[in-house]
């Protein structure tokens, strides 16, 4: 299993899903979240289960700040992980491996 880009863009402004498994024989294990700002931003990033919403952080971050996020997540059919930002153009790469 690689430990690769599985998701990477640029974020518009509001909710944002970066990573979601839709299907019942499968799994994604993150290892890294990288998000950049090019302006004054807010990031939260939200894990949503079957069992409701988790808010993991939120941080507000200055223009040309870089946010890595080094936690290890696992998620599962039906899981997803959300980013809200406040500004346009806020680029972002999800790394890992969905199995």
């Amino acid at each position: 299993m690689n430990n690769t880009i599985i998701s990477e863009g640029v974020l518009a402004p509001g909710a944002n899903t970066i990573v979601t498994v839709s299907n019942p024989n499968s799994g994604a294990s993150i290892s890294f979240i990288r998000v950049t700002s090019t302006s004054v931003n807010t990031v939260t990033l939200e894990l949503v289960r079957a069992s409701g919403t988790k808010k993991i952080y939120s941080f507000t971050l200055a223009a040309g700040d870089v946010l890595t996020d080094s936690t290890p997540y696992g998620l599962k059919n039906g899981d997803s992980l959300v980013i809200t930002t406040t500004a346009a153009s806020t680029d972002y790469e999800v790394y890992g491996y969905i199995s």
